[in-house]
């Protein structure tokens, strides 16, 4: 743990940022399965962007830190950006409700857009480490570092199946009440 305040955050940014985004989806599959907040496909979109900023930071820790790892990290987050404000200004007037709960008096779509922007942020910050980019071969625990990638691939596999269940093979519904192949059981 020392080692970690006298070398700073740099060497852990990419299990770090994991971790984050495998919170951030598990925050919203909380929402969809304890509060039933079933995703409109916007937010089914918002989620399947995220995946792709993790799969940015999952590569680096796989494959070795590339810049090409956090240039498809940075597509993600821009796709998530885009969608998140076309959500946002979709329920921007007064006398619109908006859609879903909320966290913390905001939407969770104004928080995925907080969230993209901080995560663009944080990959620029991460490529102007010493060297361009951080190393995260031999500085994090294997075990740790298996675990970050197993949360990130079940709540992966987790979101996958509750679109199927929600949407079956087709297009989903704009205003989503139930799942579609859970209802027709």
């Amino acid at each position: 743990m020392k080692r970690i305040f006298l070398n700073g955050l740099g060497p852990y940014i990419n299990e770090l940022s994991l971790l984050i985004i495998t919170g951030t989806l598990f925050t919203a599959f909380y929402y969809q399965l304890v509060l039933n907040e079933i995703p409109c496909p916007l937010c089914l979109l918002q989620r399947a962007s995220i995946v792709l900023i993790g799969a940015g930071f999952l590569f680096n820790i796989q494959f070795g830190t590339s810049t090409r790892h956090f240039g498809m990290a940075l597509v993600g987050c821009v796709v998530t950006a885009a969608v998140a404000t076309r959500q946002v200004f979709l329920h921007i007037l007064p006398q619109a409700t908006g859609y879903g709960g909320r966290l913390l008096g905001l939407h969770l779509y104004t928080w995925t857009l907080v969230f993209a922007v901080a995560m663009m942020l944080c990959i620029a910050f991460a490529l102007m480490q010493p060297e361009a980019r951080p190393a995260s071969s031999g500085r994090v625990p294997t075990l740790a570092r298996r675990i970050v990638v197993l949360l990130f691939v079940s709540v992966v596999v987790m979101n996958l199946a509750s679109v199927f269940l929600e949407c079956g093979l087709s297009q989903c519904v704009d205003n989503p009440v139930g799942y579609k192949w859970l209802d027709a059981w």
